[in-house]
């Protein structure tokens, strides 16, 4: 998302306000993207790299006490999204030199964040069908 989606979003952000002044100012719009986009990229890659031992943590954890899928799902959402609440905490108090963002730029991180989370666990943990062979043995499901 940080190298990808981010850029881009910039990039036709700053395109339409460059198209929207007269006349139209490339220079400014190139450097809003850079002076976005990069350090969303580096703060977005510190976060994932923060966030690494916490999720190898909680697959352990799932692990051992043989979770649900459901309750694996949950938990990664939650924690992918409390960890993205902070992280953005984080970066806004440094900003703006207050520890007292207000919440909805959390929200604005830590739901889609566990969005994601939730949607990507279940993608991995869903059951995978085989297909049966063309001898007419019966289809198994691999669990």
């Amino acid at each position: 998302m940080a190298f990808v989606t981010t850029p881009t979003t910039t990039l036709l952000g700053a395109a339409w306000l460059a198209a929207a002044s007269s006349p139209p100012d490339v220079g400014a719009a190139a450097l809003t993207v850079l002076l976005v986009s990069v350090p969303t990229g580096l703060v977005s890659l510190a976060g994932a790299v923060l966030a690494t031992p916490f999720t190898f943590v909680l697959g352990r954890v799932l692990v051992r006490c043989r979770a649900r899928r459901l309750t694996t799902i949950v938990a990664h959402a939650v924690l992918a999204g409390v960890l993205a609440a902070l992280g953005m905490q984080i970066v806004v108090a440094l900003w703006s030199g207050s520890w007292t963002p207000p919440p909805s730029w959390t929200l604005l991180v830590s739901v889609p964040a566990g969005l994601a989370a939730a949607i990507g666990t279940a993608r991995l943990t869903a059951p995978i069908r085989v297909a049966a062979p063309r001898s007419g043995r019966p289809t198994t499901t691999v669990w």
